[in-house]
């Protein structure tokens, strides 16, 4: 039996009954370990290991500066545009790494959720969910956000849905200050998908920071539009105080479960591992009830 952490009923509810969506962010990358038994850069670390390829000095300067006020968007850009072709090759180089699954990507997925969303770019996502148990038939992935992304809000099968596209086609990445411009502000099935997910789906976001941009703006709008819907849930490592949790919940329909981040962030296994069984235990309830009615 589960037990040790007090999740909300509803949120327990949701994920028995399928009606949650999760959204996971670079930290679940970051959980696994590649070949070479390292980890995947994440965006910040990403983008400071390029900025010494920049044979520009005032450039490379600008770079780092942006970086440094945490600008990564504008950060990125300044990179991209300065590596000309040998961005595309920088990309693949970190993104395309293979690697094994991690116990978070094993808990995470056995939550037996139908839609996965995924602002990463790598394929630690694909792999992972091959390997679990009892799979039998692969999720449909899609990275090209086009109208036809709309159809897996009518049928039953398992969707992983790469937000911001995929490293297979690191030109249609959406990474830098332009990428945000012309492919999340300015694509309305970026926008309404997201709209729609959010009002049909109970979002788990996990090792995603809200930091994002174009997904903090489309939540914010979320909350100010339907006021009376059901809130969401993330994740966050560190604690997090009393008010600010409160500010979340009315700004953002965001209730913030935070945990202890230290050992690599490892009580948020712990906790991912008793909603697993919590999760479970909830199912077994649901079928045990259906059974009983006449």
């Amino acid at each position: 039996m589960a037990g040790g952490y007090k999740f909300n009923a509803d949120l327990i509810d949701d994920l028995a009954k399928g009606r949650a969506a999760l959204f996971l962010g670079a930290g679940v990358s970051s959980s696994a370990t590649t070949v070479d038994g390292d980890r995947i850069k994440g965006w910040g670390d990403f983008l400071a290991s390029q900025i010494p390829a920049i044979t520009d000095e005032s450039d490379r300067q600008l770079a780092q500066d942006l970086l440094d006020k945490k600008d990564y968007l504008l950060s990125c850009e300044v990179i991209k545009t300065c590596l000309g072709d040998d961005w595309d090759a920088a990309i693949a180089a970190e993104f395309q790494k293979a690697g094994t699954m991690s116990d978070l990507h094993k808990a995470i997925l056995s939550l037996r959720q139908r839609i996965v969303i995924t602002t990463n770019f790598d394929k630690y996502l694909e792999s992972s969910m091959a390997a679990m148990p009892n799979t039998k038939i692969h999720p449909t992935v899609i990275s090209d956000l086009e109208p036809d992304l709309f159809r897996l809000f009518r049928d039953d099968r398992s969707y992983i849905v790469k937000l911001h596209g995929t490293v297979d086609s690191p030109d249609k990445l959406i990474f830098a200050k332009s990428d945000y411009h012309d492919k999340a502000y300015g694509s309305w099935v970026y926008r309404e998908f997201l709209d729609v997910m959010l009002l049909t789906h109970t979002m788990v976001f996990v090792g995603f920071s809200m930091d994002d941009p174009a997904i903090s703006l489309l939540v914010e709008m979320y909350a100010n539009k339907y006021k009376k819907c059901r809130p969401h849930y993330i994740f966050v490592g560190g604690s997090v105080v009393s008010r600010m949790k409160d500010i979340s919940k009315r700004l953002r329909k965001l209730f913030i479960i935070d945990y202890d981040k230290k050992d690599n962030h490892a009580e948020l296994l712990e906790m991912m591992q008793d909603l697993v069984l919590q999760t479970d235990d909830r199912r077994r309830e649901i079928a045990a009830l259906a059974v009983g009615k006449p």
